[in-house]
C-alpha cells in the first residue's frame, strides 16, 4: 500500500506541472518561457519516463554468489590451475531493496571482465516460474536487464538468478604462455587462476564418485602434448575438505608410480596458498598422462552452506 501512495502522490505532482505548463503556454506575453518550456524533457526528477540506470553489482548477495570450474566450486582464497578453453559457470544472486521505488522504464548494468569470453545474448528473457517478467542482453560483457511487468516490479523483496559461463582463452593470460591472473568477479571478489600454458599441459579435475555421505573420490588428470619437464602437481582441499593422504594414488600411462615419486604436504604455494599435497614428475613426453585419485572428507558446514 505504501509504494501505490506514493506512486499516486507523484502522478498528482506530475499533472499539477502540466497543468501549470498548460497555463503558461496560453499566455502570449510568455513566448520566451514557451519555447523554454517546450524543450524541457517531460520527466518529473529528470527520469520518469528514461528511468534510472542501477548497478545490479550493488544488489548482488555475494554469500549466495560463486564460480565453479569444471564442476569445482572455486575457493577465491587459493590460486586455481585452468586451462585455455576452460569454462568459468558464473552464479550471480541479487535482492532489490524495498526501501526504493523501480520502475518498467529503470535498467540494470552487470560488467564482467574482459578478460573472459562470453557468448552474446542479443534478447534473453528473466522469468518469474513460467512467466516472463523483463528482458536482458549479454554484449561485449555487459549485462542489461529491466523488468518489464509492472505488477512484478511493484512487488517487495523482489529476488533474481543469473547463470553465464565465461570461457578461458589466450587473452586470459595476454597470450598463449599462460600465467597467473586475478578475474574480478562481481558479487564473488577476485578469482586467482593460473592459466596452463597452450599446447604444453593441460589439466582437469573432477569428482569421480561419492564414497559415502561426507566422502568423495576426486581425480586429477594431467596431459602433455610435447616434451615437458619438472611438472609439478598439487592441490588445495579448501576450507571444507579434508585429505585422506592413504588414499592418494599417482598413475602415469596407466602404471602406479606413487611409490616412485616423493610427496610432499602441507606446503605453501605462491608464498599464500597451502597445498595439502604436492610432487613433481622429472619429464612428461608427447602424449603422457598422469592421474592423480585421492578421497576427500567434507566438513559437515560445507552441506550446511550448499543447501
Amino acid at each position: 500500500m505504501e509504494k501505490s501512495f506514493k506512486r499516486k502522490i507523484w502522478l498528482l505532482l506530475f499533472v499539477m506541472i502540466v497543468g501549470t505548463i498548460a497555463i503558461f503556454t496560453g499566455s502570449s506575453e510568455n513566448d520566451s518561457l514557451k519555447k523554454e518550456l517546450a524543450n524541457l524533457p517531460l520527466s518529473v526528477g529528470g527520469n520518469a519516463f528514461s528511468g534510472i540506470e542501477y548497478e545490479l553489482e550493488d544488489f548482488l548477495v555475494t554469500s549466495d554468489s560463486y564460480v565453479e570450474i569444471n564442476g569445482v566450486k572455486v575457493d577465491a582464497d587459493r590460486t586455481t590451475p585452468v586451462n585455455i578453453g576452460d569454462v568459468l559457470e558464473i552464479h550471480l544472486e541479487w535482492s532489490l531493496p524495498n526501501t526504493t521505488t523501480f520502475t518498467t522504464n529503470d535498467t540494470f548494468v552487470l560488467e564482467f571482465p574482459e578478460t573472459l569470453t562470453f557468448d552474446n545474448i542479443p534478447n534473453g528473457l528473466v522469468k518469474d516460474g513460467t512467466q516472463n517478467v523483463g528482458s536482458f542482453t549479454l554484449l561485449n560483457n555487459k549485462v542489461t536487464l529491466k523488468y518489464t511487468d509492472e505488477d512484478f516490479i511493484n512487488q517487495s523483496n523482489i529476488t533474481g538468478t543469473l547463470n553465464l559461463s565465461g570461457k578461458v582463452t589466450e587473452k586470459t593470460a595476454g597470450g598463449p604462455e599462460g600465467g597467473k591472473v586475478d578475474l574480478e568477479i562481481p558479487g564473488v571478489g577476485t578469482i586467482p587462476v593460473y592459466v596452463q600454458p597452450e599446447g604444453a599441459l593441460s589439466l582437469n579435475k573432477t569428482i569421480t564418485k561419492k564414497i559415502d555421505s561426507d566422502t568423495y573420490e576426486q581425480q586429477i588428470v594431467i596431459s602433455s602434448a610435447e616434451t615437458n619437464t619438472n611438472v609439478i602437481v598439487g592441490d588445495n582441499m579448501g576450507e571444507y575438505l579434508s585429505l585422506d593422504k592413504s588414499t592418494l594414488k599417482i598413475e602415469k600411462n596407466g602404471v602406479d608410480i606413487t611409490k616412485n615419486v616423493t610427496i610432499y604436504y602441507d606446503q605453501k604455494f605462491d608464498g599464500v596458498n597451502i597445498l595439502d599435497f604436492v610432487f613433481m614428475v622429472d619429464k612428461m613426453n608427447d602424449g603422457d598422462k598422469i592421474v592423480v585419485t585421492y578421497q576427500v572428507n567434507v566438513a559437515e558446514e560445507a552441506f550446511i552452506w550448499d543447501f
